[in-house]
């Protein structure tokens, strides 16, 4: 089995899934990381865990490798997608091949709802990752804290398909 998993790019929160991940699927397990990790954060003391772990396919660093990534994100057979774009899996959310979503609450803070209702850019942001392929048997819903999966039920969103 094929296991990719897909982000802006790999945090300390990520690495032990990954680490067991690669434990068991040994190359058959890629992390994708879209883009650099931001300034702001190595100057808050993070590190740049892509540049650490052998099973990071670092997609920003030429076109080669971003098509690598894209092909890695198409033949997989399971996706899991957090911070990023839906740039690499939008042919597999039109084929309606499994993917996992990887989010935290959408409630995070009290007007959280009203801002992304009011904001639209952030609601067509919503929309392409949440609403538009609702109907695809095989979207379902990973969540990265106790609380997503109540917030998403409030929505209406991923019945039945919704872990933590």
């Amino acid at each position: 089995m094929k296991v990719v998993f897909i982000s802006n790019f790999l945090t300390h929160h990520q690495v032990p899934f990954c680490l067991e991940m690669q434990k068991r699927l040994g190359d058959d397990f890629k992390f994708i990381s879209t883009v650099k990790i931001f300034d702001w954060r190595l100057k808050l003391g993070f590190k740049d865990l892509d540049n650490e772990y052998d099973f990071v396919v670092k997609a920003y660093k030429d076109a080669q490798t971003w098509k690598y990534a894209k092909k890695l994100a198409n033949e997989s057979d399971v996706v899991i997608i957090g911070s990023t774009t839906d740039d690499l899996i939008e042919e597999r959310l039109r084929q309606d091949k499994l993917i996992f979503r990887y989010r935290a609450r959408v409630f995070i803070f009290p007007d959280g709802f009203f801002k992304t209702a009011c904001d639209l850019d952030k609601l067509k942001l919503f929309y392409g990752r949440h609403l538009k392929y609702r109907k695809n048997e095989n979207l379902y819903l990973l969540c990265a804290n106790a609380y997503g999966p109540e917030d998403f039920r409030k929505l209406g969103l991923y019945k039945n398909k919704i872990y933590k």
